[in-house]
């Protein structure tokens, strides 16, 4: 795909396949604006109509900081999970482990899709931090790399 070249557009706040546009409304009007291959967003743009993921575009990711990962980490039950996460596609888990031989914070994660009972579904880390503060820099340089593929 060229950088020019596009599938979708965005008309009148909604985003629409060329071919999934309202009926009487032109590509060509001016308050039809294309989606170009060469354009960035946050997030992948997806048809109002029939559903379809433009993901030619690039996306722009945030880079989490221990002040902006921290929020997306809300309380969990049981206990022994400290805090959960859905971040993009990912599932994140905060726990905390108390056997004595590896006492402190773990992060897991995996696919939101992949099955939450095998536990060959998940990655992990052990986290610093004592017990009641993990370190949020360490957990947001983790999902960084987790997300960002490194």
């Amino acid at each position: 795909m060229y950088s020019y070249d596009y599938e979708a557009v965005v008309y009148d706040g909604e985003i629409y396949c060329v071919d999934c546009l309202p009926e009487g409304v032109d590509i060509d009007d001016p308050e039809v604006m294309p989606i170009f291959a060469d354009s960035e967003w946050n997030h992948v743009p997806v048809c109002s109509v029939c559903g379809t993921e433009h993901d030619y575009v690039t996306i722009i990711r945030e880079e989490y900081t221990a002040t902006t990962i921290q929020p997306r980490f809300q309380q969990a039950h049981p206990t022994d999970i400290a805090a959960e996460a859905h971040i993009e596609s990912r599932y994140f888990l905060l726990g905390w482990d108390d056997s004595p031989h590896n006492m402190g914070y773990y992060l897991e994660w995996r696919y939101e899709d992949d099955d939450p009972d095998n536990e060959n579904s998940y990655d992990d880390a052990a986290i610093d931090g004592p017990q009641g503060s993990p370190d949020w820099t360490q957990i947001a340089k983790i999902v960084n790399g987790v997300l960002g593929g490194y």
